[in-house]
């Protein structure tokens, strides 16, 4: 299953260098150029991850971040800002907005890329059962059939997971 990351970057050249590369690595990665278009995908699918230009050309970072955050469901989303905002206060209102990684452009793809595939690399550790369509988060004691979350009782939970470990 490819990682589905959104880039909201009005800058076509580097939008472009970072779809070409991540693309090339095997992440999937739709590419915005504003809030609008950005807002109107969030809405019918969430990303794993969002790389996230502070200044677009219709609404700022900052209120895309504050948006996302204000909703618990979009918690599990990691958040890396790319800006040319390279003063420390924006670094630090960034982060304390909700923000995960804060990188300054100019950028190494390099380095974007390490950030990236580390950031995957520790969510390999989470615990996660999945069978078709269904998926069981051990850790946060949560389960999805699709998109749609599953409530269970603690129960219910032990004796799926159960199951979902002994598939077959």
């Amino acid at each position: 299953m490819k990682h589905l990351i959104y880039s909201v970057e009005d800058d076509k050249d580097i939008a472009y260098i970072i779809n070409t590369t991540l693309t090339k690595q095997g992440y999937e990665v739709k590419t915005f150029y504003n809030g609008k278009s950005f807002f109107e995908a969030f809405k019918k699918e969430k990303p794993e991850m969002i790389l996230l230009d502070m200044m677009l050309p219709d609404i700022s970072g900052s209120e895309i971040l504050k948006e996302i955050r204000s909703d618990e469901k979009n918690n599990d989303i990691d958040i890396i800002i790319i800006s040319a905002n390279t003063l420390l206060v924006n670094k630090i209102d960034g982060l304390d907005l909700g923000a995960d990684d804060y990188i300054e452009k100019p950028f190494n793809i390099l380095e974007l890329m390490s950030r990236i595939n580390a950031k995957f690399r520790r969510r390999k550790k989470t615990n996660l059962l999945q069978q078709g369509d269904i998926v069981l988060d051990v850790n946060k004691h949560t389960c999805f059939k699709g998109k749609e979350e599953i409530f269970l009782t603690v129960r219910e939970f032990e004796i799926l997971t159960l199951l979902m470990n002994k598939a077959g």
